[in-house]
């Protein structure tokens, strides 16, 4: 949940929220039965009480309750896209930092068809492509810049970039650096050709 999100609420009256009055009704369930509670049920009841939290949230917003999903979602993998470099991004440390349960942050990322892990690969094979691409990066070993962007294993980094890319990483640096060349030497033509043709006009 993010401050303003919090600071939104407090001293609020959320009685007019429906979700409120869910979470209400919810909490006053479990006080009642809470003694006969095995783990399987603690779990599931931790999820609709987040639910719970995250729909008062979205009406605090104005946000329409079919699209509180995908705020929630754009939250967290903004938050992922903030924190690459760091280790150990995982669907644990995710959920904990935003107040979420472990199990609800893995479903909210199996709705959009990816894991948490999957959408922390995919990001930083990404921004490894993209620094590939970068003449300041030309005296880097490939190695290096995997590594920085947590890919410590080589051959698991060059299988994992061939798959998303259908290019090995040293291929595709190579391909990426000769067209730059190419490009350079025709502007630097275009440019030549642009001058004599210049000069010829006025001698």
């Amino acid at each position: 949940m993010r401050r303003e999100d919090r600071e939104g609420l407090v001293g609020h009256d959320l009685s007019e929220f429906a979700g409120a009055v869910a979470l209400a009704g919810l909490l006053s369930k479990i006080v009642c039965t809470s003694p006969d509670m095995g783990p399987a049920t603690a779990h599931h009841l931790g999820d609709a009480i987040i639910a719970c939290v995250h729909a008062i949230i979205a009406e605090a917003r104005g946000t329409a309750v079919g699209d509180r999903t995908e705020v929630l979602f754009a939250e967290l993998t903004g938050w992922i896209d903030e924190h690459l470099a760091e280790e150990h991004l995982t669907a644990e440390l995710l959920a904990s930092g935003h107040f979420l349960s472990t199990r609800y942050v893995r479903k909210l990322f199996a709705d959009h068809d990816t894991t948490v892990m999957a959408y922390v690969r995919l990001r930083r094979l990404e921004r490894i492509r993209d620094e590939l691409l970068q003449p300041w990066s030309v005296g880097l070993p490939v190695s290096t810049i995997a590594a920085r962007w947590g890919f410590r294993d080589p051959s698991v980094f060059s299988r994992a970039f061939t798959r998303q890319f259908g290019q090995g990483p040293h291929s595709f640096r190579k391909d990426a650096l000769h067209a730059r060349a190419s490009n350079c030497r025709e502007a630097a033509e275009h440019s030549q050709s642009a001058e004599t043709a210049t000069s010829t006009v006025t001698s």
